[in-house]
């Protein structure tokens, strides 16, 4: 089945990696990247450790014990400040999708948005334009 995101949303700026609970949350049913005016190869290696890390922290999230998880923080906020060493900031907003199945049920999830920038302002508009592609399998879990 196909859908498709078509909205601005606000995101905010990330100064500490607790700050990204919420997106690690959403993350956990989707999220989206995007980067701009990247320039540098050190910052491409930046961006992909970023990246990498925050599917890790995603993908072990919800396993982890509670009284365990601000180790996983840990580790988001040590790529954050590599980032901010190489000029880069990290904004994050969540959004509210639903869509309707093909058997006419309604599927409604969290979407994590992720940009990672030279801006340093405190918040950022991001206009949303993607397609999904959304299979039963996926819907079901």
């Amino acid at each position: 089945m196909e859908d498709r995101i078509d909205q601005t949303v606000t995101l905010t700026r990330v100064d500490d990696a607790i700050e990204l609970w919420s997106a690690i949350e959403a993350a956990q049913y989707g999220h989206l990247f995007a980067h701009h005016d990247l320039e540098t190869d050190t910052e491409l290696r930046a961006l992909e450790q970023f990246s990498a890390a925050f599917v890790e922290v995603v993908e072990t999230w919800e396993d982890t014990p509670a009284e365990n998880q601000q180790s996983l923080l840990r580790t988001l906020e040590t790529v954050l400040a590599l980032l901010r060493g190489n000029g880069l900031r990290v904004h994050h907003g969540v959004i509210h999708h639903q869509v309707r199945l093909a058997d006419g049920e309604m599927l409604d999830f969290p979407l994590a948005i992720i940009n990672i920038g030279h801006s340093d302002r405190p918040e950022l508009a991001a206009d949303i334009r993607v397609d999904l592609m959304i299979s039963r399998e996926a819907a079901d879990g």
